[in-house]
């Protein structure tokens, strides 16, 4: 997975730009792809993040790499379920799948955001520094030609 650091922030913009833009039978399923690879993306670069955070000791108490793996992998998950198995389906327990899909991705991209801000600028960040990244990382189109060369930089 380290080769996801190694990308050029083109090479990821194009793949999931183009998929965003597909629109035929299973769009869903292409569009979900496509969020895959950014969760997929956001996971190893929190991952070897929060590593290099830990070896040098700016690891912040309120970032917790399960409850980030968890989140961030649990809404790939969630949303492959609700396509694959509940499409349409808005009544009982099966309307909660949505409420958890975005709660478990505002986490993970506002705990991705803490990660890379910590990691760019070598310091505890506070809430509000940490919007800009978070926004990046939320716009992927706009925000990969942000982060992914400071990630290129940083954790190369």
């Amino acid at each position: 997975m380290r080769f996801l650091l190694r990308l050029k922030h083109w090479q990821l913009f194009v793949p999931i730009f183009l998929m965003f833009c597909y629109r035929g039978p299973g769009d869903e399923r292409v569009e979900m792809l496509a969020l895959s690879l950014i969760g997929l993306w956001m996971f190893v670069v929190g991952y070897y993040g929060y590593n290099r955070l830990a070896g040098v000791g700016l690891l912040p108490g309120y970032i917790r790499f399960p409850r980030f793996a968890a989140a961030t992998l649990g809404w790939i998950v969630l949303g492959w379920v609700n396509i694959s198995f509940f499409p349409g389906t808005q009544y009982g327990v099966y309307a909660l799948l949505p409420l958890i899909f975005g709660v478990a991705y505002i986490y993970s991209f506002i705990i991705f955001a803490h990660i890379v801000h910590i990691l760019a600028y070598g310091r505890i960040a506070k809430t509000s520094e940490v919007w800009p990244w978070y926004i990046a990382a939320f716009i992927f189109p706009v925000g990969v030609w942000i982060i992914q060369p400071k990630v290129n930089e940083i954790l190369s």
